[in-house]
């Protein structure tokens, strides 16, 4: 028996030892090794550094050009075989300067072996010639003869330099009296070269004249500075401007250049402060106008005075132009376009009762419209000089309207109302000029008395103005009706509009019953808030304990504040305490113009109320008994063997 019980031990242990590591987990797995290393460079053939570069313009004893000085070095250029080269170890030794936008070469040059400094251009000149003024860079090339095998090295770019010379201009300032002149006096402190210093002499100056709102319109006037040698600034006198545009502003901006040798040197100075080209002008009074509008429609036009800068007051003799124009609101172009009269004794201009009507019809004004009226004038004597001002400012606008407002819809929210709702009546309203004000009147059925409400809405040609009707009671007629007025103050009354306050059947809320949780011996009191605007005749309860057959109704009794109470009868049978029915129950409720309401359909729990056994307690005394007999069964087996 032993000997079986080992064996099948053993047997157990062979089984489980494949099972252990997973026991205890995966055990690691050991990296890979890869073998290498670092790339090792190919050896060079040829190397060199990178050029240093100093520059920097010069004035030579004799100018005869912008020319400047370059100094370009490169340290070392070694050989693989050789170490490094000096004089007659090279084939080659150049260096080049490239456009440094487009990397593309301008010209190469030699290298000098300089012992102590390496490859080298040491205080070389740079002439026009060569160079047009730009932004600049060096490169260097070498080449080696190693047996027979050339070696070429190129080496990386140099820092960039800038082969431009500059011309600095002094801040322009100016005399201009705008009133009685179209000249202007303008002078500048210095024109200086970064190379020669202070100019007395340029091959070409400019003065513009650039709008102050838009900078990139000038004017410019070529030739036009001298050098004042007592003084020792630049100047102009009395510089005829005339063909600037009157009453714009400007800044007056001065350019140079000067060259013995290509490339010029350009410069431009800071800006002047602004002024306002005036010249010769008019001034006009702004119009006077009256407009009636309606049945008439005729405009009446007054200018009283217009006034030339040089002459003065003008009349009828002085002008050759005294034109009007009626311009469409936010419109540049004019819809009418006529001459003014001149009236000897008022000394003004004017129109009167133009008849608007003819425009309208001709199709050059519109109804409905805004317009605004400008007048031009010119004067004779000042013909040949330029005239700002000539045209007045605008009018105030005017409004062409012929009919009053209209009421062209309305409607009420919500429909049918009921009476509880307020009633929002909203008005289309249109109209040829802006609506103003509208007002909804209704007649109150109960005091039959007119009532005045404000309406809301927007000041346009087609807009929409609401105002609330309160609450009346069911099957009332509400009538209204609306008065609306434009901004020409004409009024307009609506016919009368009307609606029904509908008859709706009695609103049930609030069902509750009592106690929360009915057993079979209680009965349940129901209870509901019955509302009705006509009045309530009968609230009845319909009930049952099957959801099937529903009993009797019982009729609800008024106890106060709209509520409504019923008594619903106990369960007819007894149960135990843990057994549970439901009982069902709606209520109908009907007015005084038999519009009958109905809830849904409610439920509540009604428990037993006979005392039994709880079942967890009787199963325990089962298993107790259970339990007694199997052992008086085994107590009897003992008895009988022994």
């Amino acid at each position: 028996m032993r000997r079986r019980i080992l064996s099948t031990s053993f047997l157990i242990l062979l089984v489980a030892l494949p099972l252990l590591p997973p026991l205890f987990g995966a055990q690691p797995t050991a990296p890979a090794v890869v073998s290498g290393g670092p790339v090792v460079p190919a050896e060079y053939d040829l190397n060199a550094t990178d050029p240093l570069i100093t520059y920097e313009p010069y004035t030579p004893d004799t100018p005869d050009g912008n020319s400047s000085l370059l100094d370009v070095v490169v340290e070392e250029v070694i050989a693989r075989d050789h170490g490094v080269c000096q004089d007659g170890d090279l084939l080659l030794h150049k260096f080049g300067i490239y456009f440094d936008e487009n990397s593309s070469i301008v010209f190469e040059d030699d290298l000098q072996y300089i012992d102590g400094t390496g490859w080298a251009a040491l205080n070389y000149s740079l002439f026009p010639s060569n160079l047009n003024y730009s932004v600049y860079k060096v490169r260097c090339r070498f080449e080696y003869n190693a047996s027979g095998d050339i070696w070429t090295e190129t080496t990386g770019w140099s820092t960039s330099f800038d082969y431009q010379h500059y011309l600095t201009i002094g801040d322009p300032d100016f005399t201009y009296i705008g009133d009685t002149s179209d000249t202007i006096d303008v002078w500048v402190e210095y024109i200086a070269s970064t190379v020669w210093g202070t100019l007395n002499q340029v091959s070409n100056n400019t003065i513009g004249f650039e709008e102050a709102d838009a900078p990139t319109n000038v004017t410019e006037f070529h030739f036009v500075l001298q050098y004042n040698i007592t003084s020792t600034y630049w100047e102009v006198h009395e510089l005829n401007i005339s063909t600037l545009i009157p009453n714009e502003s400007y800044r007056i901006v001065v350019s140079a250049n000067y060259s013995i040798r290509l490339p010029q040197q350009y410069g431009t100075s800071a800006k002047s402060d602004a002024f306002t080209f005036k010249g010769p002008y008019i001034r006009i009074a702004r119009p006077i106008i009256s407009y009636i509008g309606r049945d008439v429609q005729t405009l009446n036009i007054t200018v009283s005075w217009v006034w030339h800068s040089i002459f003065g007051n003008l009349t009828d003799t002085d002008v050759s132009i005294q034109n009007f124009s009626i311009y469409l609101l936010g419109d540049v172009t004019p819809a009418v376009n006529t001459t003014l009269n001149w009236n000897g004794v008022g000394s003004y201009w004017f129109v009167e009762n133009l008849n608007i009507s003819y425009y309208i019809e001709q199709g050059s004004l519109s109804i409905g419209e805004y317009y605004r009226v400008s007048t031009f004038f010119h004067s004779i004597g000042a013909s040949n000089r330029t005239a700002v001002n000539a045209t007045s400012l605008f009018s105030e606008s005017f409004l062409i309207d012929r009919d009053p407002p209209n009421v062209t819809l309305s409607v009420t929210n919500p429909y049918p109302a009921s009476d509880t709702d307020f009633v929002e009546v909203t008005g289309e309203l249109t109209d040829d000029a802006l609506i103003h004000t509208a007002i909804c009147s209704y007649l109150d059925p109960i005091q039959s008395i007119w009532i005045n409400l404000t309406m809301r809405g927007s000041r346009s040609k087609l807009a929409n103005y609401t105002t609330t009707i309160p609450p009346f009671p069911e099957q009332e007629l509400v009538q209204y009706r609306i008065y609306v007025n434009d901004t020409q103050d004409a009024w307009y009354t609506s016919t009368i509009f009307s609606y029904t306050v509908a008859d709706r059947p009695p609103a049930i809320s609030f069902v509750s019953f009592l106690p929360a949780n009915p057993t079979d011996e209680n009965t349940v009191t129901m209870n509901a808030t019955v509302i009705d605007g006509s009045g309530v005749s009968s609230v009845q309860l319909y009930y049952s304990f099957d959801g099937i057959n529903f009993l009797s109704p019982l009729e609800m009794v008024h106890i106060g504040d709209s509520i409504y109470q019923a008594v619903i009868p106990s369960y007819p049978l007894r149960m135990p305490n843990y057994q549970f029915e439901s009982a069902y129950f709606y209520i109908n409720a009907t007015d005084t113009l038999d519009n009958t309401g109905r809830t849904t359909t409610f439920a509540y729990i009604i428990q037993g109320s006979l005392i039994g056994l709880d079942p967890a307690l009787s199963l325990l005394l089962l298993s107790a008994v259970a339990l007694v007999v199997v052992v008086f069964i085994v107590l009897f087996k003992i008895y009988e063997r022994y």
